[in-house]
């Protein structure tokens, strides 16, 4: 399981290497900029949440009720589909999106990177 420190570290480098990218005396790369600044968003959620010294045992267990979730909302999809497939044009990614799938991943992504499986 990661620590406060070890999320602040690698914080640190993220920002370092954003800087490095911006003030690189050549243009920069757009995507690596934007990745970049995601990834420390992200660092910092996962240090605010560690700041509040959560168990593993509490971690491993919401890792697996999202994962649980997310299989029993996909499960639904086919009969979903059934209803609502001829108004969207990309049907899978509107019912992840009113299923709030992406959310659950963000967050199981999240308790991933806690756990060190990431």
């Amino acid at each position: 399981m990661k620590t406060v420190r070890q999320v602040e570290k690698e914080i640190k480098q993220k920002a370092e290497e954003l800087s490095e990218e911006l003030n690189g005396g050549r243009g920069y790369n757009k995507r690596r900029v934007s990745l970049l600044k995601n990834k420390i968003a992200t660092l910092k959620q996962i240090k605010t949440y560690l700041q509040c010294n959560p168990r593993e045992e509490y971690l491993k267990g919401e890792k697996d009720r999202i994962e649980k979730r997310i299989e029993s909302i996909e499960e639904k999809y086919l009969t979903w589909a059934q209803w609502n497939a001829t108004r969207h044009k990309e049907p899978r990614d509107a019912f992840e999106k009113e299923m709030g799938i992406p959310r659950m991943k963000t967050q199981l992504e999240q308790l991933k990177v806690i756990l060190g499986e990431l």
